[in-house]
Protein backbone atom coordinates (compact mmCIF):
# COMPACT_ATOMS: atom_id res chain seq x y z
CA UNK A 1 0.00 0.00 0.00
CA UNK A 2 3.07 2.17 0.79
CA UNK A 3 3.97 1.96 -2.72
CA UNK A 4 0.33 2.83 -4.12
CA UNK A 5 0.56 5.62 -2.42
CA UNK A 6 3.66 7.01 -3.23
CA UNK A 7 2.60 6.25 -6.77
CA UNK A 8 -0.89 8.61 -6.13
CA UNK A 9 1.59 11.48 -4.30
CA UNK A 10 3.74 11.50 -7.82
CA UNK A 11 0.61 11.73 -10.14
CA UNK A 12 -1.06 14.58 -7.99
CA UNK A 13 2.30 16.45 -7.73
CA UNK A 14 2.16 16.48 -11.82
CA UNK A 15 -1.80 17.38 -11.83
CA UNK A 16 -1.00 20.42 -9.44
CA UNK A 17 1.71 21.39 -11.52
CA UNK A 18 -0.25 21.34 -14.80
CA UNK A 19 -2.58 24.33 -12.90
CA UNK A 20 -5.11 21.75 -11.31
CA UNK A 21 -8.61 22.93 -11.63
CA UNK A 22 -11.95 23.24 -9.18
CA UNK A 23 -13.27 20.93 -6.91
CA UNK A 24 -15.93 18.18 -8.56
CA UNK A 25 -19.37 19.06 -6.99
CA UNK A 26 -22.84 17.90 -7.17
CA UNK A 27 -25.50 15.05 -5.86
CA UNK A 28 -23.63 12.18 -7.75
CA UNK A 29 -20.12 12.89 -6.44
CA UNK A 30 -18.02 9.78 -5.98
CA UNK A 31 -14.45 9.41 -4.45
CA UNK A 32 -12.25 6.83 -3.90
CA UNK A 33 -9.35 7.39 -1.38
CA UNK A 34 -6.03 5.61 0.71
CA UNK A 35 -5.56 6.76 4.04
CA UNK A 36 -1.91 6.92 5.92
CA UNK A 37 -0.19 8.45 8.88
CA UNK A 38 3.39 9.05 10.03
CA UNK A 39 2.44 9.25 13.14
CA UNK A 40 1.48 5.46 14.12
CA UNK A 41 5.10 4.03 13.35
CA UNK A 42 9.02 5.21 14.20
CA UNK A 43 9.79 2.86 11.52
CA UNK A 44 7.66 3.18 8.46
CA UNK A 45 7.78 6.68 6.99
CA UNK A 46 3.29 6.18 5.89
CA UNK A 47 1.48 3.74 7.43
CA UNK A 48 -1.38 2.34 6.04
CA UNK A 49 -5.04 3.28 7.04
CA UNK A 50 -7.74 2.36 5.36
CA UNK A 51 -9.32 2.09 1.95
CA UNK A 52 -12.37 4.49 1.45
CA UNK A 53 -15.26 5.46 -0.60
CA UNK A 54 -17.49 8.09 -0.40
CA UNK A 55 -20.45 9.05 -2.22
CA UNK A 56 -22.77 12.27 -2.29
CA UNK A 57 -26.38 11.98 -1.52
CA UNK A 58 -26.67 15.67 -1.25
CA UNK A 59 -24.65 18.61 -2.27
CA UNK A 60 -23.22 18.70 0.74
CA UNK A 61 -23.18 15.65 2.50
CA UNK A 62 -21.58 12.37 1.53
CA UNK A 63 -22.25 8.72 3.12
CA UNK A 64 -19.05 7.19 3.51
CA UNK A 65 -17.52 3.48 3.98
CA UNK A 66 -13.88 3.03 5.24
CA UNK A 67 -12.62 -0.80 5.41
CA UNK A 68 -9.29 -2.49 5.84
CA UNK A 69 -8.42 -6.42 5.63
CA UNK A 70 -5.06 -8.02 6.52
CA UNK A 71 -4.23 -11.58 7.17
CA UNK A 72 -0.46 -12.53 8.18
CA UNK A 73 0.65 -16.69 8.32
CA UNK A 74 4.45 -16.55 9.52
CA UNK A 75 6.08 -19.96 9.27
CA UNK A 76 9.34 -20.58 11.52
CA UNK A 77 11.52 -23.44 12.35
CA UNK A 78 10.64 -25.74 13.87
CA UNK A 79 7.30 -26.16 11.81
CA UNK A 80 5.49 -23.26 14.15
CA UNK A 81 2.87 -21.09 12.39
CA UNK A 82 1.95 -17.42 13.83
CA UNK A 83 -1.57 -16.84 11.92
CA UNK A 84 -3.14 -13.47 12.77
CA UNK A 85 -6.06 -11.83 10.82
CA UNK A 86 -7.61 -8.17 10.98
CA UNK A 87 -10.46 -6.78 9.70
CA UNK A 88 -11.96 -2.95 10.31
CA UNK A 89 -15.11 -1.45 8.70
CA UNK A 90 -16.49 1.75 9.96
CA UNK A 91 -19.67 3.24 7.43
CA UNK A 92 -20.44 6.86 8.45
CA UNK A 93 -21.24 10.62 7.10
CA UNK A 94 -19.97 13.75 6.01
CA UNK A 95 -21.29 17.29 6.38
CA UNK A 96 -19.48 19.69 3.75
CA UNK A 97 -18.78 22.91 4.43
CA UNK A 98 -18.53 25.95 2.04
CA UNK A 99 -14.83 26.28 1.19
CA UNK A 100 -12.85 27.39 -1.67
CA UNK A 101 -12.69 26.58 -4.97
CA UNK A 102 -10.31 23.94 -4.51
CA UNK A 103 -10.92 23.00 -0.72
CA UNK A 104 -13.75 21.57 0.83
CA UNK A 105 -13.57 21.10 4.23
CA UNK A 106 -16.07 18.76 6.22
CA UNK A 107 -16.57 17.01 9.35
CA UNK A 108 -18.46 13.97 9.89
CA UNK A 109 -18.66 10.62 12.20
CA UNK A 110 -18.78 6.85 11.65
CA UNK A 111 -19.33 3.37 13.64
CA UNK A 112 -16.54 1.73 14.55
CA UNK A 113 -16.11 -2.36 14.18
CA UNK A 114 -12.61 -3.78 14.19
CA UNK A 115 -11.71 -7.12 14.73
CA UNK A 116 -8.90 -9.43 15.00
CA UNK A 117 -8.24 -13.43 15.30
CA UNK A 118 -4.82 -14.67 16.53
CA UNK A 119 -3.49 -18.13 17.04
CA UNK A 120 -0.29 -20.19 17.02
CA UNK A 121 -0.03 -23.58 15.64
CA UNK A 122 2.59 -25.39 16.53
CA UNK A 123 4.03 -29.34 16.40
CA UNK A 124 6.60 -28.49 18.92
CA UNK A 125 4.81 -27.87 22.44
CA UNK A 126 0.85 -27.12 23.09
CA UNK A 127 -1.02 -24.73 20.50
CA UNK A 128 -1.87 -21.38 21.60
CA UNK A 129 -5.13 -19.56 20.39
CA UNK A 130 -6.38 -16.16 21.20
CA UNK A 131 -2.32 -14.58 21.00
CA UNK A 132 0.82 -15.07 19.97
CA UNK A 133 2.28 -16.00 23.37
CA UNK A 134 1.88 -16.84 26.95
CA UNK A 135 2.32 -13.02 26.97
CA UNK A 136 -0.31 -11.96 25.00
CA UNK A 137 1.24 -10.80 21.86
CA UNK A 138 -0.77 -10.31 19.24
CA UNK A 139 -4.34 -10.79 21.37
CA UNK A 140 -7.45 -11.40 19.46
CA UNK A 141 -9.86 -8.55 20.03
CA UNK A 142 -13.35 -7.31 18.67
CA UNK A 143 -13.81 -3.71 19.03
CA UNK A 144 -16.83 -1.20 18.27
CA UNK A 145 -17.80 2.45 19.21
CA UNK A 146 -17.85 5.64 17.18
CA UNK A 147 -15.69 8.33 15.91
CA UNK A 148 -16.22 12.14 15.48
CA UNK A 149 -13.75 13.66 12.23
CA UNK A 150 -13.12 16.59 10.77
CA UNK A 151 -10.75 16.90 7.40
CA UNK A 152 -10.55 19.08 3.88
CA UNK A 153 -9.94 18.12 0.53
CA UNK A 154 -7.71 19.99 -1.67
CA UNK A 155 -8.27 19.26 -5.55
CA UNK A 156 -5.53 19.34 -7.45
CA UNK A 157 -7.33 18.76 -10.62
CA UNK A 158 -8.23 15.65 -13.21
CA UNK A 159 -10.86 14.80 -10.14
CA UNK A 160 -7.72 14.29 -7.88
CA UNK A 161 -7.34 15.17 -4.52
CA UNK A 162 -5.24 15.01 -1.20
CA UNK A 163 -6.91 15.61 2.13
CA UNK A 164 -6.02 15.64 5.63
CA UNK A 165 -8.39 14.15 8.54
CA UNK A 166 -8.28 13.83 12.79
CA UNK A 167 -10.55 12.30 14.78
CA UNK A 168 -11.54 11.55 18.49
CA UNK A 169 -13.31 8.27 18.67
CA UNK A 170 -14.53 6.37 21.95
CA UNK A 171 -14.83 2.16 21.54
CA UNK A 172 -14.67 -0.39 23.38
CA UNK A 173 -12.59 -3.85 23.23
CA UNK A 174 -13.34 -7.10 24.54
CA UNK A 175 -10.33 -9.46 23.86
CA UNK A 176 -10.33 -12.89 22.98
CA UNK A 177 -9.46 -15.70 25.75
CA UNK A 178 -6.23 -16.68 25.43
CA UNK A 179 -5.42 -21.02 25.74
CA UNK A 180 -3.07 -23.36 25.67
CA UNK A 181 -4.11 -26.21 24.25
CA UNK A 182 -7.39 -27.56 26.07
CA UNK A 183 -6.19 -25.28 28.63
CA UNK A 184 -7.40 -21.42 29.66
CA UNK A 185 -4.67 -18.96 30.35
CA UNK A 186 -6.69 -15.67 30.31
CA UNK A 187 -10.59 -15.36 30.27
CA UNK A 188 -12.03 -12.77 28.35
CA UNK A 189 -11.68 -9.27 29.56
CA UNK A 190 -12.80 -5.35 27.73
CA UNK A 191 -11.83 -2.26 28.22
CA UNK A 192 -13.03 1.60 27.37
CA UNK A 193 -10.74 3.90 25.32
CA UNK A 194 -11.41 7.73 24.44
CA UNK A 195 -8.65 8.55 22.01
CA UNK A 196 -7.35 11.09 19.24
CA UNK A 197 -7.77 9.19 15.94
CA UNK A 198 -4.64 10.33 13.74
CA UNK A 199 -4.46 7.02 11.60
CA UNK A 200 -5.61 8.92 8.48
CA UNK A 201 -4.13 11.71 8.68
CA UNK A 202 -3.09 12.06 5.16
CA UNK A 203 -5.40 11.01 2.41
CA UNK A 204 -4.92 10.63 -1.23
CA UNK A 205 -7.84 10.18 -3.74
CA UNK A 206 -9.82 10.53 -7.05
CA UNK A 207 -13.44 12.32 -7.23
CA UNK A 208 -15.83 10.86 -10.27
CA UNK A 209 -19.48 10.70 -11.06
Amino acid sequence: MVVVMLFLVSQLSVFAQMGGGEKPTGTGLITFELTGSPFNSDEALLTPGVFRARYFVMDNIAARLSTWFDMTSNRVVPETVYNYSYFSLRPGGEFHMPGTSKVDPYVGGELIFDGAGSSKNTEVGAPITGAWDTNKLNRGFFRWGMAAVAGADYYLGGGFYIGIEVGLEFARTGYAEVKVGDDLLYGKTAKNSFNTVLTNSFRFGYAFR
